[in-house]
């Protein structure tokens, strides 16, 4: 067995908490813990353990923010079955619903572009990915029921636009060094996005599925089929909430970047 190097004793979680004469405390590095020793620019920090600090993050970070993209899409794939099972909404009304989750998109992102620094990445993936429970319950309801008005439709819309939101905001790169941010942002981007695609490619299949419907099915004036718009939203509500879990107890809080500056990307 090779000596004991001293250098590497990031990687030991029983080793000395003494490295190049300064004191770390190895145990705020585990998960759910706050860090306040992080230095990404130290090569040797980064190598021995802020890379496997960052990439969990980060990791949670891209899946907490595929559902959010899934929020952001699935009123306007529902929207378009509305006319369908009973809605009689106008083609104007429609149009206006399936363009609302975009303008408080943008509106959401003014705000959480400064709110998640300041609370902090924890935190703030956390309650951004917990929030998006009520608009996905609220739609689940509400799309049972012909008779839900157009201004309650339109306030659930704009609330599932809040999940664009949770992009430019999510301080996915945060804890990397500046020549990796980059990459960091791309991949949370990119994977993130899968949200989209995933929401468009599901839910054709799942609100024809009645073993998983909670509540009543409606007619589809189209095929004479049942179908369960319902399960478009529902679905996805143990998803966020267990991701929302993992973010808050799989993430760390790092003190050094809870305010905005222009290096936390």
């Amino acid at each position: 067995m090779p000596p004991y190097d001293p250098s590497l004793a990031f990687l030991y979680r029983t080793a000395p908490t003494e490295v190049a004469g300064r004191s770390y405390d190895l145990a705020q590095y585990h998960p759910g813990r706050e860090i306040t020793d992080w230095e990404p620019e130290n090569e040797f920090f980064w190598n021995a353990v802020g890379r496997r600090v960052a990439r969990r993050s980060l990791r949670i970070a891209v899946l907490a923010l595929v559902v959010a993209f899934v929020v952001w899409q699935v009123w306007s794939v529902t929207a378009t079955d509305l006319a369908d099972v009973g809605f009689a909404f106008t083609t104007s009304q429609l149009f206006w619903l399936t363009a609302t989750p975009g303008l408080t998109d943008g509106t959401s992102r003014m705000i959480y572009t400064f709110l998640g620094p300041r609370i902090g990445r924890r935190a703030f993936t956390a309650l951004s990915t917990a929030v998006l429970v009520v608009p996905l319950i609220w739609l689940g309801l509400a799309i049972q029921d012909p008779s839900t008005s157009f201004t309650t439709m339109a306030t659930i819309a704009a609330l599932c636009g809040i999940g664009g939101a949770n992009f430019p905001s999510s301080l996915a790169n945060s804890s990397f060094p500046k020549r990796e941010k980059g990459n960091a942002t791309g991949v949370n981007g990119a994977l993130g996005n899968l949200g989209v695609s995933a929401v468009q490619l599901l839910t054709p299949g799942v609100i024809t599925m009645s073993v998983i419907a909670i509540g009543s099915g409606r007619a589809d004036t189209r095929t004479d089929e049942t179908v369960y718009l319902q399960n478009a939203a529902f679905v996805w509500v143990p998803i966020v909430l267990a991701l929302a879990a993992l973010s808050w107890f799989g993430q760390n809080h790092l003190r050094s970047v809870r305010r905005p500056s222009l290096d936390s990307g």
